[in-house]
């Protein structure tokens, strides 16, 4: 795979993570739609082989930090919507990778 390709393809995974990221900062809820688009964009990369469960993770802490300056795993755990979002996404990638 091309290295442009695979940059370009994290790149955008990461901007739209954040923009899902900072609508549950700002609506303390998920967007359902925008959850299932980043979902099938992920599942595109896995496919493709683009991307791997980790370079996944990797690229949602990443996001995860810039909206809440912190990563998730250093975020204390809470019953709160933020970390709902995180935690549906990193177990919809387990289930899609084993």
């Amino acid at each position: 795979m091309e290295e442009r390709t695979m940059d370009d393809y994290l790149q955008r995974l990461k901007e739209r993570l954040v923009d899902q990221y900072q609508h549950v900062k700002q609506h303390r809820s998920q967007d359902p739609l925008q959850e299932s688009a980043i979902k099938g964009y992920m599942e595109a990369g896995l496919v493709t082989g683009i991307a791997n469960a980790d370079m996944l993770k990797a690229v949602m802490n990443q996001a995860y930090k810039k909206v809440f300056g912190t990563t998730y795993e250093e975020r204390n755990k809470s019953a709160s919507k933020t970390n709902d979002a995180y935690e549906n996404m990193q177990k919809w990638i387990q289930r899609r990778v084993h």
